[in-house]
Formats: C-alpha cells, sequence, structure tokens
C-alpha cells in the first residue's frame, strides 16, 4: 500500500514520460530505476535535451500547465543543472527533478549524454527512456564516486551492471589497468577495496577533466542576484502563537522546497529551548542618549546578520525563519526600551532589506494572557492594533489568527510561502 505522495510522484512520472513521448523531447532517466515509479522518495534524476535555460523553462511550464501542477522553485546546481520542484494544485505533495544536458560536476563535463541511443524500459505500467547499461554503470559510479555515499545496496547495484556489459564497452571510459582494478573489485565482491581507491577514480575521471571557467563564474554571479532560498518573517505581540508555527513550520512538507533551513531570533541563530525568558516590558525605556545608541546598534547588527548569514544562506536555496526581525523594532520600540526617536527608526530600518514573507500572527487578550502574561490588557491592545496596522500597509505582511486549530493557522501560512514564491 503506497501513500498519497508515492502515488502522486509515480503519477507525475507516468506524465513526464508521456509528455516526452508526445512532444519527441530528447530525455531518459538517469542512476538506478529500481523505485521508479512507485518508490521514489526523493528527487528524480533526468537527461533532457534542452537548447537553453529558457527552453527548459518553456517545456517544464507547458508540462505542468497540462497536468495541473506548479513550479514552486528552480535551483540551478552546476552551469547546465537544475533542480525543479513540482506540487500539486494544494501544495501538498512534491516531486523534485534534477535536470542536466550532459554529466557535469564542478563544472567538468564528466559524460557527454546527447546523441546515444537511449533504451525503452517497461515496469510497472510505465514506459520510460533509460541510458544503456555501460553508461549507465559509468554515470552511477562516477556519482557515488564523486559524493562518496556508495553503500552496500549501491555496490551491489554496480557490481550487477558491471558483469553484464562486456569489456570492449567500457574501453571509452576505462584503460585496462583500471578495468582489472574494478573487475577485482566487483567479481570478487570488494567493498573495502573499493573506498580505497574512490579517491584514485575521483582524481582520474573527474579532477583531471578541464573545467568551463566561464560559464561556471556566469553560473555563480547569477545565483547572487536570484537567489532561490526565501526568507520569512514572523512578528507579533508576546504569545501570539510565533514559536508553535515556526516549530510547526520546520516540521512540515515545506522544507522539500530547500536545501536546508535556518532559524534566527531577532539575528541570533535560534536553538529550540535555549532562549532566554526575557521580560523586557519590566525594565524603565532608555533616555535620549541611550536610546540613539540602542537603535543605531541593533541596526548595525540587523545589517549585519543579514550580510554574512542570511544572504548566504538564500544563495544557497536554504528556508531562512526570523522569530522577531527589525519591523518589531518600530512597531515596538518599547519592548527594547527605546524612549525616543520614534519616527527616525522607521524610516532609518526601513532601509534594511526586507524578507520574502512577513506572517503577522494575532491573538486576542483573553488568549495572550493566557500564554504570556507579562502586559496588561491596554498595552496588548495597543500593540495589537499597531500589528494590525503594520500588516494592512506591508504588501509583503499577512495577518493570521492564532486563535484556530493549530494545523489550519499552519497550512495558511504554507500556502501564503507557495503564492510568494510563486510571484518571485
Amino acid at each position: 500500500m503506497y501513500s498519497k505522495s508515492y502515488k502522486f510522484r509515480a503519477k507525475t512520472i507516468r506524465s513526464l514520460a508521456r509528455y516526452f513521448r508526445f512532444k519527441k523531447i530528447d530525455y531518459c532517466l538517469l542512476g538506478n530505476p529500481k523505485n521508479i515509479p512507485l518508490k521514489i522518495k526523493t528527487d528524480v534524476d533526468l537527461f533532457i535535451n534542452y537548447k537553453s535555460e529558457k527552453n527548459l523553462l518553456s517545456i517544464l511550464l507547458d508540462f505542468t500547465s497540462k497536468n495541473n501542477l506548479k513550479i514552486l522553485n528552480i535551483f540551478k546546481h552546476e552551469y547546465n543543472s537544475f533542480t525543479y520542484i513540482l506540487s500539486n494544485k494544494n501544495n501538498n505533495y512534491y516531486i523534485s527533478l534534477d535536470i542536466c544536458d550532459d554529466y557535469v560536476i564542478n563544472s567538468k563535463k564528466v559524460l557527454s549524454l546527447k546523441n546515444i541511443n537511449k533504451i525503452n524500459l517497461k515496469k510497472n505500467n510505465l514506459s520510460i527512456k533509460v541510458l544503456p547499461k555501460n553508461l549507465e554503470f559509468f554515470y552511477y559510479f562516477i556519482k557515488k564516486v564523486n559524493k562518496n555515499d556508495i553503500d552496500t545496496e549501491s555496490f551491489k547495484y554496480l557490481s550487477k551492471i558491471f558483469k553484464s556489459v562486456n569489456h570492449s564497452e567500457f574501453t571509452k571510459f576505462f584503460n585496462d589497468e583500471d578495468y582489472k582494478l574494478l573487475s577485482k573489485i566487483f567479481n570478487e565482491n570488494f567493498f573495502n577495496l573499493f573506498k580505497k581507491y574512490r579517491t584514485y577514480f575521483l582524481y582520474n575521471l573527474i579532477r583531471k577533466k578541464k573545467s568551463n571557467y566561464l560559464k561556471n563564474i556566469l553560473r555563480i554571479i547569477n545565483r547572487l542576484f536570484l537567489k532561490t532560498g526565501f526568507h520569512i518573517v514572523f512578528v507579533g505581540t508576546d504569545g501570539s502563537g510565533k514559536s508553535t508555527q515556526i516549530n510547526s513550520l520546520i516540521n512540515s512538507n515545506i522544507l522539500n522546497l530547500f536545501r536546508g533551513y535556518e532559524i534566527f531570533h531577532l539575528f541570533n541563530n535560534y536553538h529550540e529551548g535555549n532562549k532566554k525568558n526575557v521580560k523586557p516590558y519590566l525594565k524603565k525605556n532608555y533616555g535620549i542618549i541611550l536610546s540613539f545608541f540602542k537603535i543605531i546598534y541593533l541596526y548595525v547588527r540587523f545589517l549585519k546578520n543579514y550580510i554574512f548569514k542570511i544572504y548566504p544562506l538564500l544563495v544557497r536555496s536554504n528556508l531562512v525563519v526570523s522569530d522577531r526581525y527589525y519591523q518589531d523594532v518600530f512597531i515596538d520600540p518599547k519592548r527594547y526600551r527605546i524612549g525616543f526617536f520614534y519616527k527616525a527608526i522607521e524610516i532609518l530600518y526601513k532601509l534594511l532589506p526586507d524578507p520574502d514573507l512577513i506572517i503577522v500572527m494575532h491573538s486576542d487578550i483573553k488568549s495572550l494572557k493566557h500564554r504570556k502574561n507579562e502586559l496588561n490588557d491596554i498595552d496588548i491592545k495597543v500593540n495589537n492594533s499597531k500589528y494590525i496596522k503594520f500588516a494592512k500597509n506591508n504588501n509583503k505582511a499577512y495577518l493570521v489568527s492564532s486563535n484556530k486549530n493549530i494545523n489550519i493557522t499552519s497550512k495558511k501560512i504554507i500556502k501564503l510561502i507557495c503564492l510568494e514564491k510563486l510571484l518571485k
């Protein structure tokens, strides 16, 4: 019995194979086809003979529009290699397509995949193109050598392919000495010997090849200006449910859209359970001089944190979550003991880089006092009105009630993230 997520991936792969066949697009599956199509756990590696980056995007846009799917994110690994993350209409299920037109590692073309005869593989009511055995072995072998993630299962798979291919079919990739070494490794099941010679093969088959430095530089520049990560900020009165929704978010399947995630509280890395129990409203506000220096200090900290922590994470396609951000300072300056220059804070802090999405958590007075009884009714009412006003006046901010069921609220936030990703 397969879960709905497995069924979604299987259906998408079947539709994709039919689409390529109908459009007469040169493609093939890369790597071990064992889990295709019913047990796809993560991503699917594909070769597609596309003309340009724009052409590849148009192919995927056409496919998704015809199959009621959405493209929620695109990563660029190499100058010719991309990950397209597709979802269903309701953003419940995801599939990652790792696409290339040649096998490139560190800007070095390791294996040319164009103009080769693909094999038609039929299994589980699916007809899909795959590499011939000798190329399949070489591709999978290089992939495992490069990533250094060989295990007993993948070793057995490589051994099986190696034994089924004639010596003559390996001559394009291996010399006689290397072939003898591979024969010893796979025919005698020397798993440890494979690991021992991993660096040897890494050097001979990958590192010795020439890099395309120009294309790689252009790829890096492109990533610097077109970051594929996402920065979401949670603000709101103490007790409004920010931490609850952050924890729910990082335990949801939304992380499938990104390479990783990081959480910050203001400008510090956030570690669950290690937040200090700060009660800022119990202390008096600073005077004019200390308020001025506190404003400058916070500004510099926010800017430094963005440049050296948040921005690099966004460039590397991570989800960045901030529990409070600079908006908090001009919405609720008393929380930071700032007693003066309220208008100046708003003007100055708006020069800081904006997040992609701001979730303004809102709750009624009774619920807020039940969760954190730090403010009186009047202060809570004033704070709530400030956050509501901010949400209405900022096109990247959304007011979200925490009075509803946690799961309903979480689904709404995930829907907002997916919407903003589509609009970027």
